[in-house]
């Protein structure tokens, strides 16, 4: 099977949590020590942040592909975002991503 890729950094507080959980779903699953392999890409929120006050969603949009096209290329399966905010570009992200087939 190959790795879930995740785009974290988003708060980096969220994204522990999304690990966590991922990880605790597959043991629960699959018992014993089971952990399953996760290909992150943590992002700099800081820029987040100030784009999103900025209402620049075109910037964040092309720091988020820059870094699916970094978990496609590292061989991830598929793609999370650990975070709600971008619920307002992932419209595009899927496009994009359905396109490069991830």
């Amino acid at each position: 099977m190959k790795p879930i890729g995740l785009i974290g950094g988003l708060t980096y507080v969220s994204t522990l949590d999304y690990y966590r959980y991922l990880n605790e779903m597959a043991n629960e699953r699959l018992g014993d020590a089971e952990t399953v392999e996760v290909i992150m890409y943590s992002v700099n929120f800081g820029e987040i942040k100030k784009l999103t006050e900025a209402d620049d969603w075109k910037s964040m949009e092309v720091i988020m592909r820059k870094a699916a096209l970094a978990i496609e290329a590292s061989g991830a399966g598929c793609l999370l975002l650990g975070v709600n905010t971008m619920h307002k570009i992932a419209d595009e992200e899927k496009d994009f991503i359905n396109l490069r087939g991830i």
